[in-house]
């Protein structure tokens, strides 16, 4: 369901960076735009595909924000989706 939602929010973003996070190493992943499509389908498949990538689990990829920070990245919004509880 967090890959759905967060499609859709970057289907209606002027621009964005998108990242699929669970508690394996790494830790998170910043998804290549480029390589999605514009069909929903497709793009549902490939970000599912990278989400293999990772392992299992709910950490929140704290190391990213902190990159963030560190680069002076600025950031209007933010939106953390995840179906499951974040640790």
């Amino acid at each position: 369901m967090a890959l759905l939602l967060g499609l859709m929010i970057y289907m209606k973003t002027e621009k964005c960076s998108f990242y699929i996070f669970s508690s394996g190493n790494p830790c998170f992943l910043q998804v290549n735009l480029k390589d999605l499509t514009g069909d929903f389908f497709h793009d549902i498949e490939y970000l599912k595909q990278e989400s293999y990538k990772l392992g299992g689990g709910t950490y929140f990829p704290i190391s990213v924000v902190e990159s963030w920070i560190s680069s002076h990245t600025i950031i209007d919004s933010s939106i953390v989706l995840s179906d499951m509880m974040i640790s």
